[in-house]
């Protein structure tokens, strides 16, 4: 019997009245109104409803992405991307975690699946965004949020302009392999009231080719995907403290899963209908700023093959909620409260039975700045979750912020984490595991952000370190797949950036490099003579470098990015592995104005070396892919 539901203990309701209290009290103490801080820059992001730094290094991938493929630039970013072949899932991990340690959040809401606690990044086109930024660390500024892992936030507020401008834009891509996709946007500000309205239909043939393993070349099949997206948004600014945002995203996505290198053809094919939709509300209440977030998903998922005459239906309902109340006791000592709600209900023929969830969680943020002749900021976060399934234990994190001298600073933060079963994990059909256990552990990190060393205008370095205990994972075992508990994962690594802008005459030159080091592996035996540990964990690549230039001359851009990911292997024992691979894209465009337009066309390759890889074992991935752009712009 799966169906459970909250049943919420006495010492959670003298928490509640608590909290209640202070809210009602402390504005007796007049202190300043906290304003709420949403700057995007390259090396932080600070999260609407907290005064609070996030201490862990970010990279933000913009929209001018050159390809049809709509997940080309996560390809050269810090994240390790898992596609199962074009058209099929696609999953990220950061810092040797694993795909469901990790979470991807829109609007506040948070888009992991609840079945298998992971995101299919292939549902998300990033054309729909603004932004895409990524937090390599753990972070518990998000709502939800306690994983050991990163997260990926997608921005799609848009840009604000003045009062009364209208604008529109259209981009249409096409490639050599049959993928093309057309999307608009359109944006209309009047009075204190703002509209955006993108949309994107993606049609991808993905009709490339490769060689089998009796070294013949085979043009692939059943990789087809067509995928219809739309976001609404609106917001209204009723004062400098005041604003409502209503969101929606309806999103349908049809597609074949792909098949494997040693099958002739598949019949296997997925349907995911969702929609997406939520409210956000920021008010000055008292001394402080209140934040009112409330959000509703529901989705469809449906899988059916007929070769093997499996079928699965299942529908998923969430509900999540989080109210947030902001203040500043003195000047330099903000402090906020915060209660998150989530519900889950899934029906599926998967179980047997209806599930549905319930989970609270209550935070508290303080954080002291000024010590030291105002150089030393530190911090403390806490975290106390109540479920249906269990309680989590109170999770905490401790930061300080140094700064050294202009521009420069020293970072470190540590803090623990906590992860329940999946229930995929607990109740797939003769894979799931019902004896698994919570997954629990503490993370490090120390880093140095300068700007202006000498000729570089931005370096940045962490050191990262972390240990969990019963990490949950999916094993293989005689050719089937099977979750279970690894004694203890250790994992440790560096990361560095460096970013540089030189401008010459018409040029304007833009280059950033990285490098990665990540060791993940099993510390502990789960077994007499267990020959995974003290082994690198499968699918991690340890080293991963990569880098980009862009020129701007007169009318013209340029761009180049490239990405190394070192041997990946398949196997808990090294017994198998994916090769290193070299991954490079280019693009060329140029903008012109004409008829009262703002025009650019380009064309662009990616995987230029023509590479043959993998992402997954036996899931082919195209060679060079070649293809041109347009895109329209109207402002008035």
């Amino acid at each position: 019997m799966l169906h459970s539901t909250l049943a919420v203990p006495s010492k959670l309701t003298r928490i509640l009245r608590l909290i209640v209290i202070l809210i009602l009290f402390l504005p007796a103490f007049q202190p300043l109104v906290a304003k709420p801080d949403t700057t995007l820059t390259f090396d932080e992001v600070l999260i609407s409803g907290t005064s609070s730094i996030n201490f862990f290094p970010t990279d933000s991938i913009q929209s001018n992405r050159q390809t049809s493929n709509s997940l080309n630039s996560l390809h050269y970013s810090s994240i390790n991307l898992r596609e199962y072949a074009p058209g099929g899932i696609a999953t990220f991990t950061f810092r040797g975690t694993t795909p469901q340690q990790n979470e991807v959040f829109w609007n506040g809401l948070r888009l992991n699946n609840p079945m298998t606690g992971l995101t299919d990044l292939s549902l998300f086109p990033l054309s729909l965004f603004d932004a895409v930024t990524l937090h390599p660390g753990h972070n518990k500024n998000l709502d939800f949020s306690g994983f050991s892992g990163g997260a990926i936030l997608l921005h799609s507020q848009g840009q604000a302009d003045t009062a009364g401008v209208f604008r529109w834009k259209m981009e249409n891509h096409l490639d050599q392999v049959s993928n093309r996709s057309h999307f608009i946007d359109l944006y209309n500000r009047r009075g204190n009231t703002t509209f955006h309205i993108r949309g994107q239909l993606r049609n991808a043939r993905n009709n490339f080719s490769y060689k089998n393993p009796s070294g013949e070349q085979t043009t692939a099949a059943h990789n087809h995907l067509n995928q219809k997206s739309l976001i609404a948004e609106t917001t209204t600014q009723f004062s400098d403290s005041r604003s409502l945002r209503l969101y929606a995203w309806i999103q349908d996505t049809d597609r074949q899963i792909p098949p494997t290198l040693f099958q002739a053809h598949s019949k296997a094919v997925q349907r995911d209908r969702s929609l997406r939709a939520g409210a956000t509300f920021t008010s000055g209440k008292g001394p402080g700023l209140l934040f009112l977030n409330a959000g509703f998903i529901a989705e469809q998922l449906i899988y059916e093959d007929s070769l093997t005459s499996e079928f699965s239906d299942s529908d998923i309902y969430q509900f999540q909620t989080s109210a947030r109340y902001q203040i500043q006791l003195l000047p330099n000592l903000p402090i906020q409260g915060k209660i998150s709600y989530q519900n889950n209900r899934i029906h599926s023929t998967a179980y047997e039975d209806r599930v549905e969830e319930n989970h609270l969680d209550l935070g508290f943020d303080i954080d002291y700045e000024g010590l030291w002749d105002d150089k030393l900021r530190m911090g403390v976060k806490v975290r106390k979750g109540f479920g249906s399934r269990a309680t989590t234990p109170l999770l905490f994190n401790a930061q300080t912020d140094f700064l050294t001298g202009p521009g420069t600073r020293i970072t470190a933060s540590w803090g623990t984490h906590y992860r329940l079963p999946t229930y995929n994990d607990l109740y797939w059909p003769s894979l799931g595991n019902p004896d698994l256990k919570s997954e629990r552990g503490w993370n490090a990190e120390l880093g140095l952000n300068s700007r202006q060393v000498k000729f570089i205008d931005l370096v940045r370095i962490n050191l990262f370190l972390r240990h969990t205990d019963e990490m949950i994972y999916w094993t293989n075992f005689g050719g089937t797949w099977r979750p279970e508990n690894l004694s203890s994962v250790r994992a440790k690594g560096l990361e560095l950036r460096i970013e540089q802008r030189v401008q010459f005459g018409n040029f304007d030159t833009r280059w950033t490099a990285g490098y990665d080091f990540n060791h993940s592996t099993l510390t502990e035996e789960r077994f007499p003579g267990d020959p995974a540990k003290d082994k690198q964990l499968p699918y991690q690549p340890k080293h991963a470098a990569f880098g980009s230039v862009k020129v701007n001359w007169r009318k013209f851009t340029a761009g180049t990015q490239w990405k190394y990911s070192s041997t990946r292997y398949v196997s808990a024992d090294h017994s198998s592995s994916l090769d290193p691979i070299i991954l490079g894209g280019v693009h060329v465009d140029k903008n012109f104005s004409a008829a009262g337009l703002d025009w650019k066309v380009g064309i662009y390759a990616d995987n230029v070396l023509d590479r043959q890889f993998q992402s997954v074992n036996q899931r082919p991935m195209p060679g060079r892919v070649i293809g041109m752009r347009l895109i329209t712009k109207f402002t008035k």
